[in-house]
């Protein structure tokens, strides 16, 4: 008499979930333990889609994950539905550059508003470079492109765009006089290049 054996079913067993560290960041990690089945088993979190032999999965981004295992035999679990959270965190509403008035001044400016701030908020203008506790008002600012980064409480750090701030051209006046002697019908032709139209 001959016996037909079935192996155990492959089962995910458990599923350790680390949640994203701040808002839109891609620090998740899922860890897969599964049981049963024959052989080594491979791992999927995306419900088949690609299998892996490494069972933690890292740098996963916020959202919901189909967690399988496959095992020697090619025979594959139920699916799992597990999710990674990302906490609330600070956005950035707006922001604002103002241009330098006149060539040579240094006097741009730049304002950053934040919402759903977590704790005291620091603004960096530097690409992280430095942060102030400004309240996100930078002044006398010279032309150049502004990386706006903001770090929160808990360490937090969201970028926004690049900003630029622009300076007029340096104003040249050229004037040419024009007059017959004896006369007095003359002329002055003022000529200007630079600066900011319109001129006064």
């Amino acid at each position: 008499e001959t016996e037909i054996t079935e192996p155990e079913e492959v089962i995910v067993a458990d599923v350790t979930i680390s949640d994203v560290s701040c808002l839109g960041y891609t620090d998740g990690q899922i860890i897969i333990t599964g049981l049963g089945g024959i052989g080594s088993f491979n791992y999927s979190v995306d419900n088949g889609d690609s299998y892996s032999a490494d069972s933690t999965f890292s740098d996963l981004a916020a959202g919901n994950y189909s967690v399988m295992i496959i095992d020697g035999n090619d025979c594959e679990s139920t699916a799992s539905e597990v999710q990674i959270a990302e906490p609330v965190g600070t956005t950035i509403s707006s922001e604002e550059s103002t241009n330098i008035s006149c060539y040579g001044l240094g006097n741009g400016a730049i304002t950053i508003v934040a919402s759903n701030p977590v704790g005291g908020l620091e603004y960096s203008i530097d690409e992280g470079n430095n942060y102030l506790d400004n309240g996100g008002v930078f002044q006398n600012l010279d032309a150049a492109n502004y990386i706006v980064l903001i770090r929160d409480a808990d360490d937090c750090i969201f970028q926004s765009s690049t900003l630029e701030i622009s300076e007029p051209d340096l104003l040249f006046i050229d004037t040419t006089v024009t007059h017959a002697e004896g006369e007095q019908n003359g002329s002055i032709i003022v000529e200007t290049t630079g600066g900011t139209s319109p001129y006064d």
